[in-house]
């Protein structure tokens, strides 16, 4: 233990960090793109101008399970677009993983794990300005701890970090169904990279029963060295306007692999059952499954 590297620090998450994934179901099946198309319940996650483009009160709670880091992501919010102009997203989101982290000792690589837990609140709203342009804003209060086990080393320090952070984006869409998305993500530094300060950018064609979208995500903070980019698309497809089917991919450069997704929901006037599953299939062995539960108010 004393050959640890002097001052080393456990950055609180691993670059499979639990809280990251904390997408929305729908964006899980979509290859975890959306973020031009965040309607209802996704639009506190991915990008807060999104609830002004669907009239709704929806209540969803939502549960994933990844297996690398026995990481559990429970997420519950209640959004409504239609009482006012000005829509409304109230959110609270729970996160407990358990990830693995390498250190450089004098005697070789020491594995050493961590149990982290995270709690996020959050109020989201989005203002349609004119016929073609919604703006959103996110006030959220993130709180991470990590726990390291009595036999970690006095050098390596556990996770930390309590911090109200913004998310700010703009949702720019046009009667043609053309939709782009532009999301900016902790803006005030949290310094953590489960937390990343970063550029979502979505650009999304949507008709009747068809939704494709791509979207791309500019890392700044993660990495120290660089500039991190993730890419993401996906489809959504509705049959008998209840059935619905969507697939995509993603690779992002952080985590240095590449991902598979499926996904399909069940949806009537009142209730939405919805399921997703991620699969990498470069740069490990991993799988994240999730699902969720929307009640429809009015």
């Amino acid at each position: 233990m004393g050959g640890i590297v002097a001052g080393l620090l456990l950055s609180g998450a691993s670059k499979g960090a639990a809280a990251r994934d904390l997408v929305g179901i729908r964006s899980l099946g979509m290859g975890t793109a959306l973020r031009a198309s965040a309607t209802g319940s996704s639009g506190p996650l991915l990008n807060p101008a999104g609830m002004s483009l669907a009239r709704m009160y929806v209540l969803g709670t939502q549960y994933q399970f990844r297996g690398s880091d026995s990481g559990h992501l429970v997420h519950v919010s209640v959004v409504d677009s239609i009482t006012a102009r000005l829509a409304a997203g109230l959110y609270y989101s729970f996160v407990h993983a358990e990830p693995e982290q390498l250190l450089a000792t004098a005697d070789g690589p020491l594995a050493l794990a961590q149990t982290l837990t995270t709690h996020e609140v959050g109020l989201a709203l989005s203002y349609p300005l004119g016929q073609f342009l919604n703006l959103g804003l996110t006030t959220k209060y993130v709180n991470h701890q990590g726990e390291l086990p009595e036999t970690a080393p006095e050098s390596v320090g556990a996770a930390e970090v309590s911090r109200l952070t913004l998310d700010a984006g703009a949702v720019l869409h046009h009667s043609s169904g053309l939709r782009l998305g532009v999301v900016g993500n902790n803006l005030v530094a949290v310094d953590d990279p489960d937390f990343a300060r970063s550029l979502g950018l979505g650009l999304a064609l949507a008709r009747s029963v068809l939704l494709v979208e791509v979207d791309t995500v500019i890392d700044f903070s993660s990495n120290p060295d660089e500039t991190e980019v993730g890419v993401h698309g996906g489809f959504e497809l509705f049959l008998a306007q209840r059935f619905a089917i969507r697939g995509g991919a993603s690779h992002d450069t952080f985590r240095e692999a590449t991902y598979v997704t499926v996904g399909g929901g069940l949806v009537s006037r009142k209730v939405a059952l919805h399921f997703g599953l991620r699969q990498m299939v470069d740069g490990g062995a991993e799988t994240l499954f999730g699902f969720s539960l929307q009640l429809f108010m009015q």
